[in-house]
């Protein structure tokens, strides 16, 4: 309860999440596809693990909600296929880097050779020394 009234304090509610995504995501997504990303959004907030059911435990905690329709909920949105997250790329770069005039930015090369996978990840680097995440892309290195 602690948690969830400080991110509401803060504006992170389902609503304030949902304002922003309409605000900022300039790709024309149905009301529903928005509200899902809200709260899939709320869910991660409140989670401590990418991992789906962690997310649908925590969006279901965030709103009192039902655990086991949270998680379906959030599955729903992986799988559908009109939600693609180069999508909401330009979105998410534009809102990361604001006003800024300059950046520093680092790109990193991942190789996950068990996986036959390549990362290649461009972040902002901050004042501070953080590396904030842009734009990634994974493939398949064969």
């Amino acid at each position: 309860m602690r948690a969830r009234r400080q991110l509401e304090r803060v504006g992170l509610s389902a609503s304030s999440i949902e304002r922003f995504l309409h605000a900022a995501v300039k790709v024309d997504l149905h009301v529903k596809t928005v509200l899902s990303l809200s709260l899939a959004t709320l869910g991660v907030l409140h989670s401590v693990s990418p991992c789906i059911h962690v997310v649908g435990r925590g969006m279901a905690w965030a709103r009192d909600g039902s655990p086991k329709h949270a998680t379906k909920q959030v599955d729903r949105l992986l799988s559908n296929n009109n939600v693609s997250p180069w999508l909401l790329f330009d979105a998410w770069v534009r809102f990361v880097v604001g006003p800024r005039e300059e950046l520093l930015v680092a790109l990193d090369w991942t190789e996950f050779d068990v996986d036959d996978h390549a990362t290649l990840a461009l972040y902002l680097i901050t004042r501070h020394g953080r590396a904030t995440p842009l734009i990634w892309k994974t493939v398949k290195k064969s």
